[in-house]
């Protein structure tokens, strides 16, 4: 777990929960002692660097640090499946949220350059950080939460990862079609049902139900 704060720290519990062991990886460790010290065994805290030694990487510091961090730990991360969840975000003149970086490449595929070496996947963008924690198990299953990535062992851990947080993940092909999570892409910043989920993917481009990184039947 590279950053704690906001979609990090809440994802992370849900990841101890379901009975992982998870590294959260902070610039200041000592500052959060306190509440990783209460997630039990199966949490510890560490530092960025000592983080990206997990099997899988969830990448959740603020957008701007993000290509710093990965040039400093790309040997680290080489094969290894990083998942983006940073939100290349910023208010307009009009007081709009907008793409921070232009919606062209996506997110994900920006990433991908930047990590040539790993198997990304673009997840836990869309929908507002708080609502990851209230509804995650209130109504289990029942919202959606999409999924992009290039590779299929990327795509199918990040789905099972979505899983464990209590949400089903939908995916939306390869990371050129992880536009609809970015910035002003119709599902962000929102909350939905799988069934609205696919229905908004389906009119905004001729995406279907069945669609994942192979082209065969969409993680269900």
């Amino acid at each position: 777990m590279l950053g704690v704060e906001k979609v990090g720290h809440r994802v992370g519990r849900h990841w101890v929960r379901a009975g992982h062991a998870v590294l959260f990886g902070a610039n200041d460790p000592r500052e959060l002692h306190a509440w990783v010290g209460d997630l039990g065994p199966n949490a510890r805290l560490t530092s960025l660097v000592g983080a990206a030694e997990a099997d899988v990487v969830l990448v959740a510091v603020p957008f701007r640090e993000a290509p710093g961090l990965y040039e400093a730990l790309s040997a680290q991360l080489a094969g290894k499946v990083v998942i983006d969840a940073t939100h290349p975000v910023r208010f307009d003149d009009r007081g709009r949220l907008v793409h921070a970086l232009g919606v062209h490449p996506t997110a994900g595929e920006r990433t991908s350059r930047l990590l040539p070496r790993s198997l990304v996947a673009r997840s836990f963008t869309h929908i507002p950080e708080e609502l990851l924690t209230t509804r995650a198990f209130a109504e289990p299953v029942r919202w959606a939460m999409g999924v992009s990535a290039d590779d299929d062992r990327a795509h199918d851990v990040t789905s099972d990862l979505v899983r464990d947080c209590g949400f089903t993940p939908v995916s939306l092909g390869r990371l050129a079609d992880s536009g609809p999570m970015d910035p002003e892409g119709p599902l962000f910043p929102h909350l939905y049902t799988e069934a609205d989920l696919r229905r908004i993917l389906a009119r905004v481009g001729g995406k279907s139900d069945d669609i994942n990184p192979t082209g065969g039947a969409n993680v269900q």
